[in-house]
């Protein structure tokens, strides 16, 4: 069992290499468990030393045939933030993140309410 002291939880940072993408719990496996998977936050921010793009998407996505992609975060610090709407979750399985260079990566955080 993981021990969730608050509703706020950092996932930490995920470096993915790039052109293969990454679950946002990377850093916490644990989290694919289904009883700990669904969310109501989702909040991503890009490492303020990337030079190149990252990008969120589905567990398909594809940058270089640009599918799958949700949504890009440029370097320099760049966030993007889902909620969901009362009485649903969003499951952080569906979610992967992937990245243009080398060592940039992105700090996800979930809230759970």
């Amino acid at each position: 069992m993981i021990d969730i002291d608050a509703n706020f939880f950092p996932l930490g940072l995920i470096t993915p290499t790039p052109g293969t993408p990454s679950t946002i719990y990377a850093n916490y496996p644990a989290l694919a468990d289904d009883e700990y998977s669904h969310v109501n936050i989702i909040f991503w921010q890009a490492h303020p030393d990337n030079t190149g793009r990252v990008y969120l998407g589905s567990p398909s996505m594809n940058v270089a045939a640009n599918q799958g992609i949700n949504y890009t975060l440029m370097s320099g610090g760049d966030s993007f933030s889902i909620a969901s709407s009362v009485g649903s979750e969003f499951d952080i399985r569906s979610w992967r993140i992937d990245c243009e260079n080398l060592g940039d990566g992105v700090y996800v955080s979930i809230y759970i309410r």
